[in-house]
């Protein structure tokens, strides 16, 4: 497995994205690791729980933002949403039980990361939320409308409001908030009580929910939120012609590269920073 993501573990799989000096970024090396290490697991019959966490300061401040010198059309953002949305499913559709460690900033596809998982146990100095909806790109993995009430689902997307550990596990995104000095006992919690699941029990128990979920209609919704992620970032890449709603400074690419983030949301949307409660932003990641 590449050195981006660190696999460990007998029984209790743990998958730790390694990229500590970026936050832990999420590239397609991080995506084709975490995919590689989940299905290995499924594989391996000794594997009864799967747990997947962050190195250094940070669970995982979202998407790489490194500008990539491929031309961001319709083809590179397919190609890039395909891979995410197959590690999405796969996590999904694990038939071992699934569990995101979190802590520091759990943010855009990371936070998608730990909403696929079964369950999340946060530090209590977590912030999760997805900044990408200040600049008009929804979440890719549209399973938050599944969990929290609408009124929760658009603060959450529409604004791009970050929530503390505290206020997620309110909402039911989270199931434990802990203090640092309690966050191995706490894993060790859960992983006992799966351990205790007679062999193919959590599997049967999962395919039961999945189907429960499909049929009130959650793979549309996972389609059509892909569909809508490729044709946002697709536009965000390509100038606007003259007379169209043109604007000076280059593209939203182009902008953030120069620039920073903050300045191509401003350029983008003319959109105020949305601050929780603590005075945390997208930006402070």
């Amino acid at each position: 497995m590449n050195g981006t993501i660190l696999s460990s573990g007998d029984d209790v799989r743990t998958l730790t994205v390694n990229r500590p000096e970026r936050r832990n970024a999420m590239n397609d090396d991080v995506f084709e690791g975490l995919l590689e290490g989940i299905r290995a697991a499924n594989a391996d019959p000794a594997v009864a729980v799967i747990v997947i966490r962050g190195a250094g300061p940070a669970f995982s401040a979202g998407a790489d933002l490194t500008p990539s010198r491929e031309p961001r059309g319709e083809d590179f953002w397919t190609r890039k949403f395909d891979l995410e949305m197959r590690l999405m499913r796969t996590i999904l559709e694990s038939p071992k039980p699934t569990i995101a460690v979190v802590h520091g900033h759990c943010l855009g596809i990371a936070f998608d990361v730990a909403l696929a998982c079964d369950f999340t146990i946060a530090r209590k100095d977590t912030r999760l939320g997805l900044p990408e909806a200040l600049f008009g790109q929804g979440q890719l993995l549209f399973i938050l409308p599944w969990i929290v009430s609408k009124k929760v689902a658009s603060e959450l997307l529409v604004c791009g409001t970050l929530v503390t550990a505290e206020k997620a596990q309110q909402l039911g995104i989270v199931n434990s908030v802990v203090p640092e000095e309690e966050l191995e006992a706490e894993l060790a919690r859960f992983c006992t009580a799966l351990r205790a699941i007679p062999p193919g029990g959590a599997a049967g128990n999962k395919s039961q929910l999945l189907a429960a979920y499909a049929m009130a209609g959650m793979d549309q919704a996972l389609n059509a939120a892909r569909v809508r992620a490729i044709t946002a970032l697709t536009e965000l890449s390509v100038e606007p012609a003259e007379g169209g709603g043109a604007r000076k400074g280059g593209t939203f690419d182009e902008i953030r590269a120069r620039d920073g983030l903050k300045a191509a949301i401003r350029w983008q949307r003319g959109v105020r920073l949305v601050r929780d409660t603590s005075g945390a932003t997208f930006n402070d990641a």
